[in-house]
């Protein structure tokens, strides 16, 4: 479970940077991975408003969907989870997101994804 929780976060924030490039209202897919976990996010972006799911799969476990809302503002990206987990990030490349996910029990996480 503790894995889990900490894998919700870092895939909102990937999904996010993501999007920071786009113009205007646009979907894509990301892909980042954590240890033995796969994170499959799929973003929605409106304006500076982002918002979607992240399917996380873990070893031995069904895949597990996250409904996360966020914003970007020029190459930050910021979001969240209704449960308190939270990314907070950068643009590293067109295809590239590098961030800290700090879950809300206070730990912290060095993500990164790519656009599938």
């Amino acid at each position: 479970m503790l894995l889990r929780a900490q894998y919700i976060p870092w895939a909102f924030v990937l999904g996010m940077f993501f999007f920071s490039g786009a113009l205007g209202n646009s979907s894509e897919v990301w892909e980042s991975r954590y240890l033995l976990a796969k994170a499959v996010i799929e973003l929605e972006h409106e304006g500076q408003d982002i918002h979607g799911v992240v399917f996380l799969k873990e070893p031995f476990r069904e895949v597990a969907p996250y409904h996360f809302k966020g914003s970007i503002e020029g190459d930050v990206v910021k979001a969240s989870h209704y449960s308190g987990h939270c990314f907070r990030g950068k643009v590293v490349d067109n295809g590239e997101i590098a961030g800290i996910l700090t879950t809300r029990t206070g730990i912290r996480l060095n993500l990164k994804a790519n656009r599938r």
